[in-house]
C-alpha cells in the first residue's frame, strides 16, 4: 500500500530500494563475484536456450580444423594467428567424441550449420570465453588497485567491467575481449616500466585482431617523454615484440610461406561495407532521402552481411583517409598532452603517486580514443568489436562530469545495439523502423568517441580531487 505524505506518494519503508547500501555490498568481494555470476550465468542461458551461439564461419574453422585442414596451410583465414588459436581452442575438447565434433558445413546456407554440432562448438566456445571473461575481471581490479585513482581495492572498477560486459551482450560469442585483455596488460607493463612485456603483450593483441598496431605510436611517444626511449629499453621492446611475434608467424611461414598471411591482411582492405558500420548508417540516410537505390547481400568469403548503393564506392574510399586523419588527431592529442604536461610542471612525468596515476590515464585515454576511431571508421561495426575496450574503460577515469557523459553514451550505445540486433531480419531487409535503432547506437557510439576526445584532461593535473569518480 503506498502512503501520502504532504500530497506525496511514498513507497513503505519495507520496499524502499537503499542504494548505497547494495553499492557497498556489491563492490565487496563476495558481492562482486555474486554480481558476475548473476551476470553470466543468464548469458550462459541464453546462450544455450536461445541458441545465441558464435559466428557459423568460426565453426567452419573449427571444422576444417577437425578433418585436419590447418589454417593458413590448408585452408585461406581471415584472421592473424592468435585470433585462429581462440577460434580452433573450443573445439579441442569435442575433437574425441565424433558424434558432436565439429565438421565442415557443405549445406547450401552456411549460416545454419548442423544444429548438434555447431550446438556443443557454441557452448564450448562460451565456456572459453567465460573463463577468459573472469581472468580479465581479476586483471582489471589488479591493475585498478594500483593506477586507478580512488579505488583502493579494485572492486569497483570490476564492477564497473561486469556491467559493462552485460551491456554489451556478446562476450559469450566472440573473441574480441582477448584483444582488450592483452592490450590493458601492454599498458599497465609499460606504465611499470617493463618494455619487453609491454611490447610483447600489445604484439600478442596485434596478431588476434591486427589493429593493435595503430596503439604502437602512442607507446613510442609515452616512452619518449617518460625517458624511457633509450637503447636498453629499445632493445627489451624489440626482443618482447619480436619473440611474441616469430612464435605465431615462423611456424606459418615455415609450412606454407608468406602469401596466406598476406591473404588475411589484405584480405580486409577488399572487403565490402557492412550494414553494422557507420558508413552503412549514411548509406542509409542519404539513400532515403535521395531515393538512391539500396540493397543487402551475404558475402561468401566471410558470411557477413554487405550494404550496397551508389555511395558504395566513394564511401569505402573514403574509409582510409578518415581512419588515418582522426588516429593522426589523437596522436597529436596525446603528444600535445604530455609536452604540455611536462613543460608546466617542469617534473618527472611519473614521480610521486598522483603524477603516476595521471601518466595511466593519459595512456588509456589515448589507447582507448585510437581503438575507438578504427572501430568506427572500419567497413565493419558489428556491436562484439566493442568487447575490446570494456576492460580499458572500466579502470579509466575522467574529469568532472566527462566520466559520466561518455561513458553513458557508450554504454547506450551498446544497449541499443543489443535491441537492434533483435531486429535483425527486419533490418537486413532495410525496414527503415528497425535501421534507425542501428543509426541510432551508431550516432550514440561516434558521440561517445568525441565526448572523450573533448575531454580536457589537462585539468586532472589542475584539481586532482575531480579525478575521484570511483
Amino acid at each position: 500500500m503506498i502512503r501520502q505524505v504532504s500530497g506525496v506518494a511514498t513507497r513503505p519503508a519495507a520496499l524502499r530500494i537503499d542504494f548505497r547500501q547494495l553499492l557497498a555490498w556489491a563492490t565487496t568481494r563476495r558481492g562482486m563475484w555474486t554480481v558476475w555470476g548473476i551476470t553470466r550465468a543468464i548469458m550462459l542461458v541464453n546462450l544455450i536456450i536461445g541458441q545465441h551461439y558464435c559466428d557459423p564461419q568460426f565453426y567452419q574453422y573449427a571444422g576444417d580444423f577437425a578433418m585436419g585442414k590447418l589454417p593458413y596451410i590448408s585452408v585461406p583465414v581471415e584472421y592473424p594467428p592468435l585470433g585462429i588459436l581462440l577460434i580452433l581452442l573450443p573445439a579441442l575438447p569435442l575433437l574425441p567424441f565424433t558424434g558432436i565434433a565439429p565438421r565442415p558445413e557443405a549445406v547450401a546456407d552456411p549460416l545454419n550449420p548442423d544444429p548438434i554440432r555447431y550446438g556443443a562448438y557454441g557452448i564450448s566456445f562460451g565456456i572459453f570465453m567465460l573463463a577468459l571473461d573472469a581472468l580479465t575481471l581479476m586483471a582489471v581490479m589488479r591493475i585498478a588497485r594500483r593506477w586507478t585513482a580512488n579505488d583502493a581495492t579494485g572492486r569497483m572498477s570490476g564492477l564497473i567491467y561486469i556491467l559493462l560486459g552485460m551491456a554489451s551482450g556478446a562476450i559469450l560469442q566472440k573473441f574480441d575481449l582477448a584483444v582488450g585483455t592483452l592490450c590493458l596488460l601492454a599498458i599497465a607493463m609499460l606504465i611499470e616500466h617493463r618494455a619487453g612485456w609491454a611490447w610483447a603483450f600489445l604484439a600478442l593483441a596485434t596478431l588476434a585482431k591486427g589493429y593493435p598496431l595503430l596503439l604502437a605510436p602512442l607507446f613510442v611517444i609515452w616512452m619518449i617523454y617518460t625517458n624511457e626511449w633509450n637503447r636498453q629499453t629499445i632493445r627489451r621492446a624489440l626482443v618482447g615484440g619480436g619473440i611474441a611475434s616469430l612464435i605465431f608467424i615462423v611456424p606459418i611461414m615455415l609450412a606454407s610461406g608468406i602469401d596466406p598471411l598476406l591473404h588475411s591482411i589484405m584480405y580486409h582492405a577488399d572487403r565490402g561495407i557492412e550494414i553494422e558500420s557507420t558508413w552503412a548508417s549514411l548509406m542509409l540516410l542519404v539513400g532515403w532521402i535521395g531515393g538512391l537505390g539500396l540493397s543487402t547481400g551475404l558475402s561468401g568469403s566471410d558470411l557477413s552481411l554487405d550494404i550496397h548503393s551508389a555511395l558504395e564506392s566513394p564511401l569505402a574510399l573514403l574509409a582510409l583517409p578518415a581512419l588515418i586523419m582522426l588516429t593522426l588527431i589523437a596522436y597529436f592529442q596525446f603528444w600535445r598532452r604530455l609536452r604540455v604536461t611536462q613543460a608546466r610542471f617542469g617534473a618527472k612525468l611519473n614521480g610521486d603517486e598522483h603524477s603516476r596515476q595521471m601518466m595511466f590515464t593519459y595512456l588509456l585515454h589515448g589507447v582507448i580514443a585510437v581503438t575507438l576511431i578504427f572501430l568506427v571508421t572500419f567497413r565493419a561495426f558489428p556491436a562484439h568489436y566493442l568487447l575490446a575496450v570494456l576492460p580499458l574503460v572500466a579502470v579509466l577515469r575522467l574529469p568532472g562530469q566527462h566520466d559520466a557523459r561518455w561513458l553513458s553514451l557508450l554504454v547506450a550505445g551498446m544497449i541499443l545495439g543489443q535491441l537492434a540486433v533483435s531486429f535483425w531480419i527486419q533490418i537486413v531487409a532495410l525496414d527503415p523502423g528497425p535501421s534507425l535503432l542501428l543509426i541510432a547506437r551508431n550516432v550514440l557510439l561516434v558521440g561517445a568517441l568525441v565526448a572523450l576526445l573533448r575531454t580536457p584532461l589537462l585539468d586532472l593535473w589542475k584539481a586532482p580531487k575531480k579525478l575521484q569518480s570511483g
